[in-house]
């Protein structure tokens, strides 16, 4: 799932046990290339690079930082 606004949904994975949720917090807006770089970023460190889930998030995260500014 990925949506803007998404914090109350990653609230509910959590409480039914995910072990891993990325949500966006409730009053901030995101632009759609930001979540393309952050989300192509996300998949390629776990999947081909095979990094773990906190390593992929902050590598996303500053690929997004570096690209679109905080």
């Amino acid at each position: 799932m990925a949506a803007c606004h998404s914090e109350f949904a990653a609230k509910i994975f959590l409480e039914a046990g995910a072990h891993h949720v990325i949500g966006i917090d409730h009053e901030k807006q995101v632009l759609d290339n930001a979540v393309i770089t952050f989300t192509e970023t996300f998949y390629k460190k776990l999947w081909k690079e095979g990094s773990r889930i906190c390593q992929c998030f902050f590598t996303a995260k500053l690929a997004v930082d570096i690209k679109y500014g905080k």
